[in-house]
């Protein structure tokens, strides 16, 4: 990125914001941003925010990129991969990877290796919040290349990240496989990722219990040496809830208190406000469980899929694109289905499959969509997440939508989904429903709201009927 004659200032910026000295690098932003005002500048400034938990100002610093025009790839690149990770910490998971995938530019064949390698790492991270139990791998790759370059930086960014994303998706480690991670952060240059990667081992059990005093005396000295930080905030509030009383024991304990009130408590405020936006007028019940589609038998899939035209073109290139992803799919992939007398169309053909919950419907059939690989894995969203794609990107829109099916139509805002109701699938006793069978539909009284349960696919819903409206509007 072009540093415009003030390396010296510019290093310095880099240098503080990679140790989490983030109110005085905004103060260094802020300078640059005066002496000569440009995109990489207002990047650096919303990292610096993220840090301290300004996500609200951070956002109107993003979004004024757009007015900037730009000769350096490598500068717009690094400003969509920042704007990504501030959706990250706002909790736009689905929004975010939009940007990420702006800014690492997979179909491009310019090439900036040390902005995509970051916008990777950082990517893999969001992806382990999504659920993606692959992205600790794929972080260990980064770690061996970033050795490859021998660069300290990107060494210690993916040897935290890989501990915080096992500890995110709760893939158990041991000591040993954690210290050589953790040796790899240096603690002065890299505060922040040092305490996180401590607080993901500790999470893990990896210490006993005389251990753990020390450890847990440590994680605070170096979190109060840092103002912020830039990722892990869940892991901060987990560590507090399982040890306060262990903290609450220091003579620091108070002051661990006081940062978190400072530094996290605004992340959570403006990700619960952010929230509250999400079909504000509908009511929160029905109230359901979580859903865990790793640990899901994938029935959604059973019928196949029913896709447009548009679909259909956009995964035969796919497949012409990434061979190596789709070698059980035939040529002509689609057959004509029905259900009942409710709808009928063009979808995916099926293969058999055995499911074996002891609830599986009885009107289901024992098959899943051709796409499906064994594991139960989406091919059309494995290619698009390990290509650096929108995971979502190349699946069709009733897939990624799915359970929410008949919510997001014109009337979407006007009434509630119908889980808890009757099934707009039933039209006799041969076809009695299809959503209301699925474990991802079950009402419990004691659970999360339903907008909680499908935020992502509700987020990039509205997301993506604001870009269309806008782009209406810009014609």
């Amino acid at each position: 990125m072009k540093q415009n004659g003030w390396k010296k200032e510019y290093e310095e910026l880099i240098t503080t914001l990679r140790a989490d000295k983030n109110n005085y690098a905004i103060q260094l932003a802020i300078s640059l941003m005066k002496k000569s005002p440009g995109i990489s500048y207002h990047s650096l400034m919303v990292e610096g925010l993220i840090g301290i938990g300004n996500l609200e100002y951070a956002t109107k610093i993003a979004m004024s990129f757009t007015k900037y025009i730009i000769d350096d790839q490598e500068a717009v690149d690094f400003a969509n991969i920042t704007h990504a990770n501030l959706l990250t910490a706002s909790g736009k998971i689905m929004e975010a990877f939009e940007y990420y995938e702006a800014g690492l530019r997979p179909s491009d064949t310019i090439e900036c290796p040390r902005i995509n390698a970051y916008g990777t790492i950082c990517r893999e991270l969001a992806l382990s919040r999504f659920g993606e139990g692959f992205s600790p791998d794929h972080l260990l790759n980064c770690l061996t290349s970033a050795k490859r370059n021998k660069d300290t930086f990107l060494i210690a960014l993916s040897s935290a990240y890989i501990l915080i994303a096992k500890t995110y998706l709760k893939q158990a480690f041991d000591f040993e496989f954690a210290q050589p991670l953790i040796d790899n952060i240096d603690q002065n240059s890299y505060t922040g990722l040092k305490a996180l990667a401590y607080i993901a081992t500790l999470l893990n059990g990896c210490y006993d219990d005389n251990y753990q005093v020390l450890i847990i005396d440590l994680i605070v000295k170096l979190v109060l040496r840092c103002e912020g930080v830039k990722a892990g905030f869940f892991l901060i509030s987990d560590f507090f809830a399982r040890h306060h009383n262990q903290i609450g024991d220091l003579t620091t304990g108070n002051d661990f208190i006081g940062w978190m009130n400072k530094y996290l408590k605004p992340i959570q405020e403006y990700q619960i406000q952010q929230d509250s936006l999400l079909f504000a007028k509908l009511p929160d019940e029905p109230y359901m469980n979580l859903m865990d589609c790793a640990h899901c038998d994938g029935r959604c899939c059973y019928d196949g899929v029913y896709i447009t035209a548009a679909e259909e073109v956009q995964i035969k290139d796919i497949i012409i694109r990434y061979p190596e992803y789709f070698q059980q799919i035939p040529p002509n992939f689609t057959e004509t289905g029905e259900w009942g007398f409710l709808f009928h169309g063009k979808r995916t053909i099926r293969v058999f499959h055995e499911y074996t919950a002891n609830d599986f419907p009885s009107h289901f059939l024992h098959t899943k969509c051709i796409f499906a690989y064994t594991n139960g894995e989406c091919s059309l969203q494995k290619v698009a997440t390990d290509k650096g794609y929108h995971p979502w990107k190349f699946k069709p829109a009733s897939c990624w939508q799915f359970p929410l099916i008949g919510l997001f139509n014109d009337n979407a805002l006007e009434h509630p989904h119908y889980f808890g109701v009757k099934d707009p699938g039933f039209c006799d006793e041969k076809h009695p429903g299809y959503v209301s069978f699925m474990p991802c539909s079950k009402t419990v009284p004691t659970g999360k709201s339903w907008k909680n349960v499908f935020k992502n696919e509700i987020q990039f819903y509205m997301y993506k009927l604001e870009k269309k409206t806008n782009h209406k509007d810009d014609l």
